[in-house]
């Protein structure tokens, strides 16, 4: 179906409950509806199976206003439908829809915790990203916020102890996490040798770059949204650039969205390869990790002579790109992408026959086709898991309509499949 066919079918569906709908671009359609519709909406998309809940987001309107807005983002191929939900900044209530999608539960305590609107039914309300003795009433995304006076005011903590809690017993693993390369702190629940269950917290690394970005000018943020991550920041800077450039009504030149394809693509080998090197070192697999990430530096080595960086690449402005691609670096790239191609193969080879690696890969951590869509999961994980859904093939932008790439699925949905999707897609 088309993107206006399946929107007309999703307007169809909220028609009950939609107070006003807008068309602000071809391919998305604005609902309005108020808070004690929203589970209808949701029932209505989600019993029609038309799409997966993208993201929450919220928007502060401002004090004179004196609302918030939250933003459900449904996506069902390049189609996107918003259900936008009006609350007051005190005291405003909206009820959860994690019951509905189980994605849902991250994005609302995230909402709680920036804009200060209570999320009804919510099961866990502790904090995912503030620290645990930041001031009550202080929200970090009200405009009105003084972040300054909020931080002066927060506290310490306890660290979490291990042991029974009620019939259960609790292990506590991180912040300073020995396996993960970044702190996270989880509590698993244990029955002998069994995980019976699990918490998250991932807020060590939070650094307020959206607040941050609301105080810069367009061109200055470019410089802060390449730093929400070290291994994928162009993407970043590529969904900021696409962003900026819809609302200025301008397109890149073709040479400059291939650049960025390129440089996107060169990322997402390289990004690969440090997860194949990551998970062969959690599962024992010393000589994989050490050999992917040499190889990897191939990738790194392009990345520098084409940009003069490693990590922050700085390839995309707005309205184009920074660097072209010279003679000199098309062909470090064609000998390096030779070389990648066999590597590769090796890789591929090694991930589905080496006896003692599918002995801790295969079988292990399974998750179904049904699991991977209720759950939203996105990316190789969701694809490993038999799900076609790839937003370069589904919703292509940029250059990809003219260089268009292969979903890659597989369909066994454990481990060995997510590094199998991984090494094919490269």
């Amino acid at each position: 179906m088309s993107a206006d066919e399946l929107l007309q079918k999703a307007e169809s569906l909220l028609v009950g409950v939609a107070k006003g709908t807008a068309r602000p671009e071809p391919n998305r359609l604005d609902v309005n509806i108020g808070p004690s519709d929203l589970i209808a909406a949701a029932t209505a998309l989600h019993d029609a199976r038309w799409g997966y809940l993208a993201t929450l987001t919220g928007v502060d309107l401002g004090t004179e206003a004196n609302r918030i807005e939250a933003l459900y983002h449904f996506c069902e191929g390049d189609a996107i439908v918003t259900l936008r939900v009006t609350v007051p900044r005190s005291g405003g209530a909206v009820p959860t829809i994690h019951g509905l999608y189980a994605n849902a539960m991250f994005f609302e305590r995230e909402f709680m915790e920036m804009f200060g609107v209570t999320v009804t039914g919510l099961a866990d309300t502790s904090h995912l990203f503030l620290p645990d003795g930041w001031p009550d009433g202080m929200y970090p995304l009200l405009k009105d916020t003084d972040l300054k006076a909020a931080a002066a005011r927060t506290t310490g903590s306890e660290p979490p102890e291990m042991g029974r809690q009620g019939d259960r017993f609790i292990v506590p693993i991180g912040p300073q996490h020995p396996a993960l390369k970044e702190p996270g702190h989880f509590e698993f629940a244990v029955d002998g040798e069994y995980v019976t269950g699990a918490t998250v917290r991932l807020g060590y690394v939070h650094r307020g770059i959206e607040r941050a970005c609301e105080q810069q000018n367009y061109t200055q943020n470019l410089y802060l949204v390449e730093r929400v991550c070290g291994i994928c920041s162009h993407s970043h800077a590529n969904a900021y650039v696409n962003g900026v450039e819809t609302l200025a009504k301008i397109e890149a030149p073709p040479r400059a969205q291939a650049i960025r394809q390129l440089v996107a693509c060169l990322e997402r080998i390289h990004s690969h390869y440090l997860w194949l090197g990551v998970a062969a070192h959690e599962a024992g697999f010393e000589t994989l990790l050490m050999y992917s990430w040499r190889d990897r530096e191939i990738v790194m080595d392009i990345l520098e002579q084409m940009t003069g960086n490693r990590v922050n690449y700085s390839a995309s402005v707005l309205g184009g790109v920074k660097y072209d691609v010279t003679a000199a670096h098309a062909a470090t790239i064609r000998r390096g992408l030779d070389k990648f191609e066999e590597r590769a193969k090796h890789y591929l080879h090694v991930v589905t026959a080496d006896s003692s690696f599918l002995g801790r890969a295969q079988g292990i951590g399974v998750t179904s086709k049904e699991e991977a869509d209720a759950l939203g999961l996105l990316g190789p994980t969701l694809r490993a898991a038999g799900v076609t859904r790839d937003v370069r093939v589904d919703a292509p932008y940029g250059s990809y309509k003219q260089f268009p790439v292969t979903a890659v699925v597989d369909s066994a949905g454990d481990l060995t499949a997510r590094f199998k999707v991984r090494m094919l897609e490269v």
